[in-house]
């Protein structure tokens, strides 16, 4: 059925029908200018799905049944009911475009997928396997490195990558081959490790072109061969880019756009003479009006993505930081917080994060971010990504945000 644009907060968690449950939760009771702001920032569609099952379809009938039962010992009808009726709320933002999908039968759908093609492999007895020839083990014997040579810490020490994304790009190597053997000093000295790394290609830069001048560190983290990683043993990337990546050119862009007047937004249809602010500002504000927030240390947040472009999807933002090429000691350690209980509520290891050192431009203030999200199950065969998302920034078949921020919370 066609999709229909309509106030998210109009909505009861009844409207979504039993197959939904809890999945979305209710935002009545946020007040009205919190509403305001959340639809100046968010759009919200809800719409409903009918795809038919015919008679003489018997066989067929009987695997859907299988691919969205809730339970083993669920009816089949009631399976087939909740296929052919699918309440499918999305949410997008208006500024930056992103727009996520949350279809729990779709979720439920592609978690019986992936368990059928899971391996049944146990991740630890895998990476023991790994230890043998691996070349991170032996990294100033099998890895390239810099000119300015490494950079070294209590637990990772730096190669040049041997097939680099940029001209300044190394590679941050855990002493421990284990990727997911992780504790928050060895998260807090990855990120000693890497801004490091940064200075040393800033120092590059400089001694090249005699001056300073707008640059864009970047780390990103790769766990878990389906999360896109090379090698097994656990290392993220840095780099230092001369030209904006995609994500920080967006966000710059909504930035600058969301602080003009009488500025326009995808398909606008916000309450008019909403009170706004700065455009990072009001869209943590959202986040913590929703009660997606799971930490707040100074300048420091930490919350669920309401519109996640990964599952499961965190980010941690700090709007002021003491040095705007320098990671704060408070964004460190929230993050460290962040990717153990991460890892602890996930129940998987494989997923991305990267960080974004977004330095001052002309009027727009510095700020930091890092983002992490999961990849699914470590050992699937099937992929997490379509064309929908790779092509389209369109997430598909996200965890709820809200119920995955009480989970992380309890984590953390």
């Amino acid at each position: 059925e066609i999709t229909e644009t309509i106030s998210f907060f109009s909505i009861t968690k009844s409207a979504f029908g039993p197959a939904v449950d809890s999945d979305m939760k209710c935002l009545e009771d946020l007040k009205e200018a919190d509403q305001s702001l959340y639809s100046h920032i968010y759009q919200f569609r809800f719409g409903v799905g009918k795809p038919q099952l015919g008679e003489g379809q018997a066989a067929f009938k009987t695997k859907v049944a299988g691919w969205f039962k809730t339970h083993d010992e669920e009816a089949d009808e009631v399976a087939l009911t909740a296929c052919q009726n699918q309440p499918v709320p999305t949410m997008q933002n208006r500024w930056t475009f992103e727009i996520s999908c949350f279809n729990p039968l779709r979720k439920q759908y592609s978690a019986s997928k992936a368990k059928a093609a899971g391996t049944g492999t146990n991740f630890d007895e895998f990476i023991g396997t790994t230890v043998d020839n691996c070349d991170f083990c032996k990294p100033t014997e099998m890895t390239c490195e810099d000119p300015w040579g490494r950079v070294e810490t209590e637990h990772c020490i730096s190669c040049a990558n041997v097939g680099k994304y940029v001209p300044l790009h190394g590679s941050i190597i855990f002493k421990e081959h284990h990727p997911t053997k992780l504790t928050n000093p060895i998260i807090e000295d990855i990120c000693k490790a890497t801004q490091q790394y940064w200075n040393k290609c800033l120092d590059h830069l400089l001694s090249r072109d005699g001056e300073s001048r707008v640059v864009y560190p970047v780390a990103s983290w790769n766990c878990c061969q389906k999360a896109g990683a090379s090698m097994p043993h656990g290392h993220s990337h840095a780099v230092v880019m001369e030209d904006p990546p995609q994500f920080v050119g967006i966000l710059q862009q909504a930035r600058k756009c969301y602080g003009l007047p009488n500025s326009k937004t995808n398909n606008t249809t916000t309450t008019e003479n909403v009170q706004t602010k700065e455009y990072i500002a009001d869209w943590i504000e959202v986040h913590t009006k929703l009660g997606l927030q799971i930490a707040q240390s100074g300048s420091v947040t930490s919350f669920a993505h309401v519109a996640p472009q990964l599952d499961k999807e965190v980010y941690i933002v700090d709007t002021n930081p003491e040095n705007e090429r320098q990671l704060s000691s408070g964004f460190i350690s929230m993050w460290s917080k962040i990717v153990t209980g991460f890892l602890q509520a996930s129940g998987s290891p494989a997923f991305n994060a990267t960080t974004f050192v977004v330095c001052r431009d002309n009027d727009l203030s510095p700020v930091h971010i890092g983002r992490i999200g999961s990849r699914g199950a470590w050992d699937s065969k099937l992929s997490d990504f379509c064309a929908m998302l790779s092509m389209n920034c369109c997430n598909l078949g996200s965890t709820d945000p809200f119920l995955w921020a009480e989970g992380i919370r309890a984590s953390c």
